[in-house]
């Protein structure tokens, strides 16, 4: 019987899409499993055409087999012809695309993408009717790869108290995951459930939203020194989850205020009990313009690619900044 012929490998492959956290943890795991391997890495701007070229040549001072990989940022700003002569090379040198987005099929970078076929990994957000199966296959997922199974009703519920955030919920299933560990079996359970978000409440988050709410600095400060502190856990991610929810309500609060959209028919619009909107939403918001509010939004997502990418204290990023959009 014939062999069947090796799809032959190519040293350029992309990645991405819209869903940033997938996005960005893909791009990491390639480059700390390939930096951990011994490769050199290199990070490239695909608009600076001259770097670019440099970066993909040959370079003798590699010993002969030594394998590097460059990570080129907007790569649909660089040379396409240089691009598809390294996809069609034999070359050591591995070429990462990372585009930021869904690129569209019809521009010239898009059909780029459509050529190189399975070398092309693109990780797109759910719709918003979409995000909680999203989420709770998510879920499933995540405890496969740790080993662990994850009921489809277990996952659900997971979803309903903490949400859609990706990343949150990957640091939940870590989380429930290492008491499985502990507790020697491979299936998660209710009660490894509740143990593991157990910390969660613990670390009285709400105190830390009530005050940026206020913009009370001295508040904030206070709550986020006594969350740290309290903390098991690097809790950075989970106030940008529990930030980030909040301020996504508060934006469509501040938006129908500044339409001057009566306080029923407004929670009406969102969703909410009229009693619990005028109470608790409301209010929230009332400190918080548009404009401010993105910025919020636009900070705490600064602060998840911090994480994502490594750098040193995203909790002292996060603090600060936050002091600094709270004025």
């Amino acid at each position: 019987m014939a062999k069947k012929k090796e799809e032959k490998r190519h040293p350029l492959f992309a990645v991405s899409g819209n869903h940033e956290y997938l996005r960005l943890r893909e791009v990491k795991r390639v480059i700390t499993s390939n930096h951990e391997q011994g490769w050199e890495i290199d990070h490239v701007d695909g608009s600076n055409i001259s770097d670019l070229s440099t970066a993909l040549s040959p370079n003798d001072f590699f010993e002969s087999g030594a394998q590097s990989m460059v990570v080129v940022s907007n790569p649909e700003k660089a040379d396409l012809e240089l691009l598809e002569a390294h996809y069609d090379s034999d070359d050591d040198i591995v070429a990462l695309l990372h585009y930021n987005g869904n690129p569209k099929g019809n521009t010239k970078f898009g059909k780029f993408l459509k050529k190189i076929g399975k070398s092309h990994l693109n990780f797109t957000k759910p719709k918003d009717w979409d995000l909680d199966a999203a989420a709770i296959k998510f879920c499933i997922s995540e405890a496969a790869y740790r080993g662990k199974k994850l009921s489809n009703s277990l996952a659900a519920a997971m979803v309903a108290r903490v949400g859609t955030d990706f990343g949150f919920l990957s640091f939940e299933i870590m989380k429930i995951s290492i008491l499985a560990d502990i507790e020697g079996v491979t299936e998660i359970t209710a009660p490894q459930i509740i143990k593991g978000m157990a910390p969660i409440a613990e670390m009285a988050i709400v105190p830390v939203v009530d005050a940026v709410a206020l913009k009370n600095k001295k508040a904030i400060i206070k709550s986020m020194t006594l969350l740290k502190k309290n903390s098991k856990y690097d809790p950075t991610m989970v106030v940008c989850s529990y930030l980030a929810n909040a301020a996504t309500r508060w934006l469509g609060v501040a938006d129908l205020r500044d339409k001057k959209v009566h306080l029923d028919e407004a929670a009406q619009r969102m969703g909410l009990n009229p009693w619990y909107y005028k109470n608790k939403v409301f209010p929230q918001a009332t400190n918080w313009s548009t404009s401010e509010v993105i910025e919020l939004l636009q900070l705490l997502a600064d602060v998840k690619r911090s994480i994502f990418s490594g750098q040193i204290s995203p909790w002292l990023i996060l603090s600060s900044r936050i002091l600094e959009v709270c004025r």
